[in-house]
Formats: structure tokens, sequence, C-alpha cells
């Protein structure tokens, strides 16, 4: 019997912790063969301002050294079924940033310009959750530093 290859069908870039244990939830109980990449587990945030360092270094910077990593399906080399979805809180930064951010136009001159969806927290991750009501209150830093 011929097995199939498991394909990557994408990478989620975190936020923080709050956004990875979002992201492992619901890879492990949708059963998704998706990445999630994040700093230290989300212990280290990635901010709007630095996702561009990120892309354009590590796994990211191409085609081969992200293919050096996951298995991900091509046709005539492009990407098949394929998504990079950063989830990123606006609370840290400009408002032409965040509206760059929002458009995809940050992501234009990156070779995974095509691949990329941008998720944002509007304000942040907490904000989204208690406005949802599935939060009575919203922590604080001190407070969440400690569940870290």
């Amino acid at each position: 019997m011929v097995r199939k290859p498991n394909y990557c069908k994408g990478i989620i870039i975190v936020h923080g912790k709050s956004e990875f244990l979002l992201a492992e939830h619901i890879k492990s109980n949708l059963h998704l063969p998706i990445e999630i990449y994040s700093l230290k587990n989300g212990k280290i945030s990635i901010q709007i301002d630095s996702l561009m360092t990120i892309l354009g270094n590590n796994i990211f910077k191409n085609k081969n050294k992200l293919k050096r990593e996951y298995i991900i399906q091509e046709n005539n080399k492009n990407l098949v079924n394929f998504f990079v979805m950063p989830i990123m809180d606006l609370d840290d930064t400009t408002k032409e940033k965040i509206e760059r951010y929002k458009s995809g136009e940050m992501f234009e001159k990156h070779w995974l310009s095509p691949y990329i969806i941008p998720i944002w927290n509007d304000i942040n991750l907490d904000h989204v959750l208690y406005d949802l009501k599935l939060i009575s209150k919203i922590p604080n830093d001190k407070r969440k530093r400690k569940n870290i």
C-alpha cells in the first residue's frame, strides 16, 4: 500500500502565549495538518512591527528553506492548499502599520504574499474574549505573566 504524504496545509504565526494556546487547541481538536510558529512557545511576543523581520529570516526567507522544514504540496512551482496566518494584537503599533497589516500591503514584496491571510485581535485577544463574554474581566499583564 502506498502512503500519501501528510502535507502541511498552513502555518499560524502567533503573537504570544494566548494565541499559541488557541492555535494549539484548534490544531489538536480539529486534527489539522498545520504548524504553529512562535517565539519560545509564545512566551516572547511577536509584534506587527517585527513580523517582516520574522518573515525575512529563518524558515520563511525562501521556498527552499520552508520546504526543508515542512512537506508542502506544490504544482507548477506554486504552493497548493497552503496558507500562512499571522494572528496579531493591534495594541502595540501605529494606525498606519495596522492598516498595512490588515490590507496585506505589508507583505507585498515577500514571496509568501499570495499565501498570507492576516488575522488580528482588536485590541488584543483579552478584549476579544471579553467582548464575546467568554471571560468576565480583562486580566492585567502582571496576572497573565504568572500563568505563563
